[in-house]
């Protein structure tokens, strides 16, 4: 199934898993930086990671959509018509 895919759909794969990866490494980051108040009171903590992780998985997502949609399309073209 790996070579019938265009190049277009190979890279969707390439950049589905970067960000997948990315967001997966980017939230235990978050989660392994912890937080704390600091003498001021306020609060520290590495919140940007998790907002990029969150919106690098929302991204993953989309993109596996337009995989799916782009994949499913190629298949129906190619289907003999009766």
């Amino acid at each position: 199934m790996l070579c019938a895919m265009s190049i277009i759909a190979k890279s969707l794969l390439a950049f589905i898993a970067f960000f997948f990866l990315a967001s997966i490494g980017l939230i235990a980051f978050y989660r392994a930086s912890g937080q704390y108040v600091d003498e001021n009171g306020v609060l520290v903590e590495e919140f940007w990671a998790l907002g990029l992780g969150t919106l690098s998985l929302l991204v993953a997502a989309a993109l596996g959509l337009v995989f799916a949609l782009k994949v499913t399309l190629e298949r129906r073209g190619t289907r003999p018509h009766h």
